[in-house]
């Protein structure tokens, strides 16, 4: 028994004494990537958003930078047995260069800048990945996506003909689409938390439908059997940054009853829930980031009347 209290002790000593190389900070961060990407006029834009707010513009970036999602590989590829491709998988291509000036200005002005750097800082991921190809398998045949989120990014199409090539409908569901896939990004990814001053307003759990979803508080236009908060939340955020406020309030046409024009009408939200909703996220978004909810649903009026 001494002998093999004696070898116990014997290796516990050896290992507190093994030499090891000491351990020293680096006394810089080391990038995940190299800004600028090149020597255009743009660049000095792109590094100002990374110095300002900590994300990367990338419009040059290796397959593993948007396919590889830390469990499986996302990219789709052609399947000889089911002849389509693969499903829940997509595909993208680095922008053009000579379209990303072009594709960066308008991801200015009719994203970034509705947010403040302060929020930025805290909500964006890591990169935005500028694409000159992005879409999704729909079956056999590609349906082609203005943006699309991972773990780490956000990726952007668009960098290529197409953004010289859009008219006012193609740019207004652009903007939309980038707004509503970063706020339900942030909702996902728990960046954000959902009140519960919005979740006691009404009831989930039971059966909704498009006759009695205002009545409970609810926007989805087709209805669901059931609704979560998540849901919930998600299209009270798409209504209000699609949609203008005087449509908000408007007494809502016969042919928008599923939209959003008029959810905050008597004639819709005789209960006041929606506007009880309503009230909770603009404020939470004001008081927590800054962010006027409300003045990016206005700007598509601005856009209209111009």
């Amino acid at each position: 028994m001494k002998k093999i209290l004696f070898i116990i002790l014997s290796l516990i000593l050896w290992i507190g004494c093994y030499d090891e190389d000491p351990l020293t900070p680096t006394t810089e961060p080391e990038p995940y990537f190299l800004l600028p990407q090149g020597d255009h006029d743009f660049d000095r834009n792109i590094v100002n958003w990374n110095d300002r707010c900590g994300f990367y513009i990338l419009y040059r970036f290796q397959p593993q930078d948007i396919y590889w999602n830390l469990t499986q590989w996302d990219e789709t590829s052609w399947d000889s047995l089911s002849n389509k491709w693969l499903q829940n998988k997509f595909k993208a291509e680095p922008a053009k260069e000579e379209y990303v000036d072009q594709l960066l200005n308008f991801v200015e002005t009719e994203f970034l800048n509705f947010y403040p750097d302060s929020a930025l800082q805290i909500l964006m991921p890591l990169k935005l990945l500028f694409c000159s190809e992005l879409w999704e398998p729909y079956g056999t045949t590609p349906s082609v996506m203005d943006c699309y989120t991972g773990i780490d990014f956000i990726a952007i199409n668009h960098g290529n003909e197409s953004i010289m090539d859009m008219d006012a409908d193609d740019r207004v569901a652009f903007k939309q689409n980038l707004h509503i896939t970063f706020l339900e990004r942030i909702t996902d990814y728990e960046k954000i938390s959902i009140p519960a001053e919005f979740k006691s307003i009404s009831t989930y759990g039971e059966n909704v439908d498009n006759t009695n979803m205002y009545d409970m508080g609810f926007l989805q236009p087709d209805g669901w059997t059931k609704i979560d908060a998540k849901k919930d939340w998600k299209s009270f955020l798409t209504a209000i940054v699609t949609t203008p406020y005087d449509d908000l309030t408007a007494e809502p046409a016969a042919w928008a009853w599923k939209y959003s024009m008029g959810i905050l009408s008597d004639t819709k939200d005789c209960t006041h829930k929606i506007r009880d909703k309503y009230v909770v996220v603009i404020r939470y978004f004001k008081e927590t980031f800054g962010i006027d909810l409300q003045k990016i649903g206005d700007s598509f009026k601005v856009k209209n009347q111009e």
